[in-house]
């Protein structure tokens, strides 16, 4: 494919195939982008809390640990509408699986955040395969 541009023209060379051209022409950018998307779609508008203020930290040895982050950036006044739970959670990094001795109040604590806060709770999941019991 050979495509030369000049100030006044579009040369398009091609030794075959379709070619389906779409031209917006306006006259406003506004106008370019309302053709242009009633052609291809609408995106899909995320939830709102996604746009919000969110905090994500691999360290926290247990659930009073991660508490006391929250309640200091709270305390602070700080605008604060996700908590992420790293892999911390985790027995020995597994997914699916919460930490029964460091974490074992963590789906109380996530009701917490949502009633008395308003605030999402997201998990990390780093999909792995597990070793353990597999024979090699």
């Amino acid at each position: 494919m050979d495509i030369t541009l000049s100030p006044s023209t579009v040369t398009w060379r091609t030794i075959g195939g379709i070619l389906d051209f779409f031209l917006f022409l306006g006259p406003e950018p506004e106008m370019v982008t309302k053709q242009y998307t009633s052609v291809i779609g609408r995106s899909a508008m995320v939830p709102y809390w996604s746009l919000g203020f969110q905090l994500g930290r691999l360290g926290h040895e247990n659930l009073a640990d991660m508490e006391k982050s929250i309640a200091r950036i709270r305390n602070y006044k700080i605008p604060y509408d996700v908590q992420y739970g790293d892999i911390d959670y985790m027995i020995r990094n597994l997914d699916f699986t919460i930490d029964p001795e460091n974490f074992a109040n963590l789906p109380q604590f996530v009701e917490k955040l949502q009633n008395n806060w308003n605030m999402k709770f997201v998990t990390v999941l780093d999909p792995a395969i597990s070793l353990e019991g597999i024979r090699v």
